[in-house]
């Protein structure tokens, strides 16, 4: 399966994994990161998927939204539209999906999924 630079993601035996990549930010979201999330979750084959685990590299899943990102006094008019497209568009995914899926237990993005499972 396809890698980023931000993303690692590979199907085994029917169950993909999503690895955000960004150790050295704690895996912190930024734009990049959450295109590439959400590029990776389409990418995905339905068909050749029976199960999904999003997981971090590093000692953490995710530590949420990038602090500079935030911290730029111009973020609400240049990333939050954005960012809401994106997130929306992940969330939708997430909790649209046939199989169970798994996130990392040190995820502070929270999705009502029907099948959440704590690794």
């Amino acid at each position: 399966m396809a890698s980023s630079t931000l993303i690692e993601s590979d199907v085994t035996d029917g169950i993909a994994t999503i690895t955000l990549a960004r150790p050295d930010k704690l895996n912190a979201v930024n734009l990049e990161l959450l295109s590439a999330l959400r590029d990776a979750l389409v990418d995905l084959s339905e068909d050749a998927v029976d199960g999904l685990v999003l997981t971090g590299a590093g000692d953490v899943t995710c530590a949420g939204m990038d602090r500079d990102l935030v911290a730029d006094p111009a973020y609400g008019e240049k990333y939050a539209d954005e960012i809401g497209e994106l997130t929306g568009e992940i969330y939708y995914f997430l909790t649209s999906r046939p199989y169970p899926i798994a996130v990392g237990a040190r995820c502070t993005h929270r999705y009502r999924i029907h099948s959440l499972v704590a690794v």
